[in-house]
This record gives C-alpha cells, sequence and structure tokens, in this order.
C-alpha cells in the first residue's frame, strides 16, 4: 500500500493538483473550526442566529459546486481551478486586509465568508478531477489519498485555531489567506516548471 501510495505521489500532476486542492480547502476546515467564536463571541450572535449564518455560509460551497457542473460545459476544469484558486487568494487578501483595517461589520464579514467558501466549491472538484486524470492506475488509491491529504491538512489548519486566543477574527482569515496563497503558489510553480521544460523542448525540435 505503501509503495502504490508513494508512486503515485512520484506523479508531479497529481501532486501538484492533490496539494493545491488540499490548502484550498484548509479553508472551509478553517472556517468550521473558528467560526462558533467568531460569530457568537466576537460578533455576538445568539445560538439561533449562528445556527442561520452557518447554513447561509454553507450555501456559498454547496452552491458554487452546482454551479461547477454547469461551468464545466464551457470552461475546462483547468481553467475553472486556476481562475478560481487566483479568486480565492484575492479574496482572503482582501479579507485578511479589510479585518485588520475594521472595514467589515458583520454583514461585511459574512459577505466576504460566503464568497470565499464559494472558490472552495470550484477549486475542491475540479483539483480531484485534475489529479485523478494524470493517472491511468490505482485510481482507487490516489482518490483515498486526495481525501486524506485534503482532510489531512484541513486538520493541521484547525488546529491552528486552538493555539490563537481568539480577540478578533483577523488571525483567522489571515490564515485563510496563508493557505490559499500556498495553493496558488503550488499551482504557479507547476506551469512554470512546464513553460520552461517547453522552452527547452521546441527548439530541439
Amino acid at each position: 500500500m505503501v509503495r502504490t501510495f508513494i508512486s503515485i505521489l512520484k506523479n508531479r500532476d497529481f501532486t501538484t493538483y492533490s496539494l493545491a486542492g488540499a490548502f484550498s480547502f484548509a479553508i472551509i476546515m478553517l472556517h468550521v473550526a473558528s467560526s462558533p467564536v467568531i460569530f457568537m463571541e466576537i460578533f455576538h450572535v445568539s445560538p439561533k442566529q449562528y445556527g442561520i449564518i452557518f447554513a447561509v455560509l454553507a450555501i456559498g460551497f454547496v452552491g458554487s459546486n452546482q454551479v461547477n457542473v454547469l461551468l464545466l460545459k464551457k470552461f475546462s476544469s483547468g481553467k475553472i481551478f486556476s481562475t478560481a484558486l487566483w479568486g480565492q487568494a484575492v479574496l482572503t487578501l482582501v479579507f485578511a486586509l479589510g479585518a485588520w483595517q475594521g472595514w467589515f461589520g458583520l454583514t461585511g464579514a459574512m459577505i466576504m465568508y460566503f464568497l470565499c467558501l464559494s472558490c472552495i466549491g470550484l477549486t475542491y472538484p475540479n483539483a480531484s478531477a485534475l489529479a485523478l486524470n494524470s493517472l491511468s492506475t490505482n485510481i482507487g488509491s490516489a482518490s483515498a489519498l486526495i481525501g486524506f491529504l485534503q482532510i489531512g491538512m484541513g486538520g493541521i489548519a484547525s488546529c491552528c485555531v486552538g493555539f490563537l486566543k481568539l480577540h478578533t477574527y483577523t488571525p483567522i482569515i489571515v490564515l485563510m489567506a496563508f493557505t490559499s496563497i500556498i495553493a496558488l503558489s503550488i499551482l504557479i510553480t507547476r506551469k512554470k516548471k512546464l513553460l520552461t521544460l517547453s522552452a527547452k523542448i521546441i527548439p530541439l525540435q
């Protein structure tokens, strides 16, 4: 089993998309772990109001997942994944800056959370599809490995919440921006390597 997983991880395309997807997915785990404190202790909403807020924000993730089905009729998984990662990185950076500067109240924070979670509905399924499409064998093991990386990375990110003393929600949003930038950097680094390789091959032809 271990040898199978190692052979799968040697596939650079699989590693790129699965890791980028895992870091992107970590945002939703950070949200789940921290949202009770953020909304009930920092924004002082009631438990009943928090339940409604959580359900509304969940619509962003679930709804964008359905939108992804429609987008795939016109765009490739790679294009959707890349665009969604860029969107997620920009949104979380703006959100982090706004949280630090005090731009957002409860409504503003909800809107930004909704948009950020919506990006995951686009990155999550396409990252898995692109990673699996890079393989011709061991698809079942690869699928299990993708799940492990996503939940594992999300679990590590969630653990970070426990070490933070949350007087404001800024540290959580900074963590979201950090994981988003890592995800985007993994994808960009891989694309640069492919472009460099292509530049070397074409002159030889």
